[in-house]
């Protein structure tokens, strides 16, 4: 009991159906035996930094702090390129390809 343990790791799964939440459970790990289960919370809606009980059998057996957010943001759509939009960007078409050593000629006077 009394044990503090820091976990800094971050997971996407699906959004979960409005009424469902997400199960968080909490096992403790053994070598030789099955894992126990230590308690489990609900996160209903995804709230930013929260504290939960861990419950088992209805009784609380620690905390849980969690940051649950929705996601990363959406991507904003970037209009398709037009004629006027490349020229309005100076952008200009690549130098023609030389060969090796070929160097330019000079003007001819």
């Amino acid at each position: 009991g009394g044990d503090n343990l820091i976990i800094n790791e971050v997971i996407f799964f699906p959004q979960p159906e409005p009424r469902e939440g997400v199960v968080v459970s909490v096992l403790k790990l053994h070598k030789h035996q099955t894992d126990a289960l230590v308690g489990e919370a609900v996160v209903q809606t995804p709230a930013g930094s929260l504290d939960l009980e861990l419950l088992r059998k209805d009784k609380c057996q620690g905390r849980i702090m969690l940051n649950v957010t929705s996601g990363l943001p959406p991507m904003k759509a970037m209009p398709p390129p037009s004629a006027s939009s490349a020229q309005d960007a100076n952008i200009s078409s690549p130098p023609p390809h030389r060969r090796g050593g070929e160097q330019p000629r000079p003007p001819v006077s």
